[in-house]
């Protein structure tokens, strides 16, 4: 113990993938400000995780649709490989958000899957940019500007696409769109044309606006509190499978919000989400 307080470290194993030793090796910085926390440290280890799962070319994606793309692999054939690709990355961020993945994961999932298909981000960028008359490359040319994928970040400019596609009855946009007004990305923040846009795009089965729209009513964002209706929708997201929810689900049932105290079935939830790498589940269920 000594020894350790002086500085002295243990020797990484031989084999150790350099990630996992890099994460660890900033773990034992003097200054506590240059350590990460506990959050962090989780999310880099799911974004190893994931690189893992690329690279081997397992991770299965769902749409809203429920329809599966069998496996992100390089032997996708097609006579139009761009088209596969955009579709595979729009299917990709929606699953991202829905397993409650940060932005940070959310990123480099696109961005390892172009490199997965032998592409660079300003070709798919630009595919994306000339075929703007399909309705879901709007949406993904967003996402682009969104996060800065092949072009400059210009959140201006994806809050005029998730406008644009919106309109246009992309119901995922829908939910973008209200995020965008809810957080200020690229317009000043509205709460009560987020809380509509969630609505909306709820009503039309958008099981990530389910959970936001649980949270406006649980928070009173641009509507009146109502912690019965933001259980309800909370409950309809979990039992969707959206993460996020899942935990919420289950502080409603530690807290009794919206219904009775449970505690069985708040731990059951917990259990749930965490299993799914919800960080907050995970410190739930540690308390």
């Amino acid at each position: 113990m000594l020894e350790i307080s002086n500085g002295k470290r243990e020797i990484p194993i031989s084999d150790t993938p350099i990630d996992y030793i890099n994460i660890y090796t900033r773990c034992w910085q003097d200054n506590p400000s240059d350590r990460p926390d506990m959050q962090q440290v989780f999310s880099d280890l799911r974004l190893i995780n994931i690189d893992t799962k690329l690279e081997n070319g397992n991770i299965i994606i769902e749409d809203n649709n429920k329809m599966q793309i069998d496996e992100i692999s390089t032997d996708s054939i097609d006579l139009n490989d761009n088209e596969v690709i955009t579709n595979e990355l729009l299917s990709l961020h929606e699953d991202s958000f829905q397993k409650g993945y940060d932005k940070k994961v959310r990123i480099q999932l696109i961005k390892q899957h172009i490199i997965l298909k032998n592409k660079n981000e300003n070709e798919v960028f630009n595919y994306t940019l000339d075929n703007k008359n399909i309705l879901q490359n709007i949406s993904l040319l967003a996402i682009f500007y969104r996060y800065g994928i092949g072009t400059e970040i210009n959140e201006i400019k994806a809050f005029e696409l998730y406008k644009e596609a919106a309109k246009k009855e992309h119901i995922d946009s829908l939910y973008d769109l209200g995020y965008c007004y809810q957080h200020g990305i690229g317009t000043k923040k509205n709460e009560i044309k987020a809380f509509e846009l969630y609505k909306e795009a709820a009503e039309k089965g958008q099981i990530d606006a389910i959970n936001n729209l649980g949270d406006c009513y649980y928070n009173g964002i641009g509507t009146e509190k109502n912690e019965i209706k933001a259980f309800e929708l909370y409950k309809e997201a979990a039992e969707k499978g959206q993460i996020d929810a899942i935990n919420d689900l289950g502080n409603c049932y530690h807290d009794g919000i919206g219904t009775e105290k449970n505690e069985i079935k708040a731990f059951e939830s917990y259990k749930e989400a965490a299993e799914e790498g919800q960080i907050n589940a995970i410190n739930n269920l540690g308390d």
